[in-house]
Order: C-alpha cells, then structure tokens, then sequence
C-alpha cells in the first residue's frame, strides 16, 4: 500500500469521525457515563492546586486528570473542554487502529474496523441516547 493511499484513508477516517463528534451534544449533554462527574472533579481540583494522590483519591493512572487539568487552567473549568479532551482521545485510539489494521490487512479491513463499533446491537431500536452510551 502506497503512503499516498495510507494517508488518505486515515484522513477520511479522521475527518468522518469529527464530523460525528460534532453532531454529538457536547456541550449540552447532562451526562455521558457514570464516571464523568468523578474525573471532572478530579481535574478541577488539580488545576486548583490540590495534589493528586495526596489530597485527591485517585485509582487511575494520572494522565487524564493531568490533562483535565491543564485543559482547566488553558481554558476555564468548562464541561465542554473536558469532554473535547476525551473525544480527542477518542479520535487518537480511532488513528491508532486504523493504522495498525491498514498495515496488517489492508485498507478494506481496516474500513471495516473502523465502522463495527458504529453497528448497533439491535437493529430494530435506535435509542440515540442509549447507544451512545453504548459507543462511547
């Protein structure tokens, strides 16, 4: 497989992806998962100066709250720039085994891969809100 192909189907990949997480409600969403109030606390409380591990209880490895923080510090402490910190992540992981499977199977496979998690469980209900939760 040539780079030239290798490039722009990752760039397709990327940009479908962006475009689904601007449909995405997240700015307005009261809550994606039963964690998310725990690690935006976590984060603001570090970018206040609390020490993680210290004066935080934390049993994640520190790179998100880190991250959370310095979000917090750039750009106020704002739903919206936390949850932009995970769905970048998000599209990191996406490049990531898109990549991994391009290299290994091909382009096709690696389509294939990227679409799965998309197929819903039940085709017949379409819970929007439920398969998000789901997905992400």
């Amino acid at each position: 497989m040539s780079r030239l192909n290798y490039l722009a189907g990752l760039t397709a990949v990327l940009a479908m992806l962006v475009l689904f997480y601007a449909l995405l409600p997240l700015g307005s969403a009261l809550e994606f998962g039963g964690d998310e109030g725990i690690e935006l606390i976590k984060g603001f409380m570090c970018s206040k100066g609390f020490a993680l591990y210290k004066d935080i209880w934390n049993d994640q490895p520190p790179l998100f709250t880190v991250l959370l923080a310095a979000g917090f510090k750039a750009f106020g402490p704002s739903l919206l720039a936390a949850r932009l910190i995970a769905a970048g992540f998000g599209l990191l992981l996406f490049g990531v085994v898109y990549s991994l499977v391009s290299q290994r199977a091909g382009m096709r496979a690696a389509f294939l891969a990227m679409a799965t998690p998309w197929v819903p469980r039940n085709p017949r209900r379409i819970d929007t809100a439920a398969q998000l939760r789901e997905i992400l």
